[in-house]
């Protein structure tokens, strides 16, 4: 599922009405949790300055970057082992690694 896919569930789970119940509790568009991704980008909307389909589009723009973003940043990890799920040997593989890391034939940064 890529983040459009993501957006649109989160959407559907009912994330607008959680907004409006955390600001009815107290909390405000300064508190942290309200800041992040996937929240932030409802205020312009509760705040009658934007649609529904301006606010999906923006979101899923922001989850692309921020998920392009994760993956430069970790790409840069050596000590990252990338598994292709794409493969059906992902399982399997996956199990190896975990393996081989708790009964010590690797170390835990080789994981």
């Amino acid at each position: 599922m890529c983040s459009s896919d993501l957006v649109e569930v989160r959407y559907k789970q009912g994330i607008v009405k959680e907004i409006k119940k955390l600001l009815e509790y107290g909390y405000s568009w300064d508190d942290p949790g309200l800041g992040s991704l996937g929240y932030i980008q409802w205020r312009a909307f509760l705040e009658g300055e934007s649609t529904v389909s301006e606010v999906l589009k923006h979101w899923k723009c922001d989850e692309h970057s921020y998920a392009r973003w994760q993956l430069t940043y970790f790409r840069k990890d050596e000590d990252i082992v990338w598994l292709d799920i794409s493969k059906s040997s992902l399982l399997r593989r996956a199990r190896e690694r975990v393996d081989k890391w708790y009964y010590g034939e690797i170390g835990r940064a080789h994981v």
